[in-house]
């Protein structure tokens, strides 16, 4: 528990919000009632922009535009724009020309009609998260053929049981592969003394030989 003085409190400043707050606390409502109304209509995306504009006593060349996100440069740069912009403030809102956020939804891209913009693309998971690239990637290499283990590092998907397995034989394989490699940097040495487990060696040597047979190497 904290013990809080009774003259400490008293002490509190409260600070009312200033008359431009209220007011830009009343346009922000009035916009978003304005709204609710338009959605309730039959209306198409068109007409009710064009609606939210004349409602909110706005020219019909103005822009609108929803902001979600903490980019504020993007919110400035529309503010300075000559053409006339006008924020949207309500949250999950369709009546925009510009809409930037921080994720996407399907929603956002059952509404976008000819001439709007959007600062994202629909399936971007695809390329824009690890396993979404790397599952992709590994499609392009069972349909063309494509090696991409030389330009992409190797990376599995464990969740997936089968990539799990995959993850498995290869990290057995690359112990092997180490094992055998240290063996030969020992043998190389200029004394030509060392100590080597031999057993485990030949669990190595085991092991990359089935890795080339599986290749049809041997």
């Amino acid at each position: 528990a904290v013990a809080c003085p009774a003259a400490a409190i008293g002490s509190v400043d409260v600070v009312e919000a200033t008359p431009l707050v209220r007011e830009l606390g009343r346009e922000r409502a009035e916009r978003e009632h304005i709204e609710k109304r338009l959605r309730r209509s039959a209306l198409s995306k068109a007409d009710m922009l064009a609606a939210f504009l004349r409602k909110n006593s706005l020219g019909e060349d103005c822009q609108v535009f929803a902001f979600d996100g903490p980019d504020e440069h993007m919110r400035r740069a529309l503010f300075r724009r000559t053409e006339p912009w006008v924020e949207n403030p309500t949250p999950g809102s369709t009546l925009w020309h510009i809409k930037w956020c921080v994720t996407d939804c399907e929603d956002d891209y059952r509404c976008l009609q000819s001439g709007d913009l959007y600062n994202h693309f629909q399936n971007n998971r695809v390329l824009t998260t690890k396993v979404g690239l790397a599952n992709s990637l590994r499609l392009l290499a069972d349909r063309t053929g494509v090696d991409i283990d030389a330009f992409f590092p190797r990376c599995y998907d464990l969740s997936s049981a089968k990539q799990r397995n995959d993850f498995l034989l290869d990290f057995r394989r690359s112990a092997a592969l180490n094992v055998v490699a240290q063996y030969h940097r020992m043998a190389s040495e200029d004394d030509g003394e060392f100590w080597f487990n031999t057993d485990i060696l030949h669990s190595a040597l085991g092991a990359l030989f089935e890795w080339l047979g599986d290749f049809g190497a041997i």
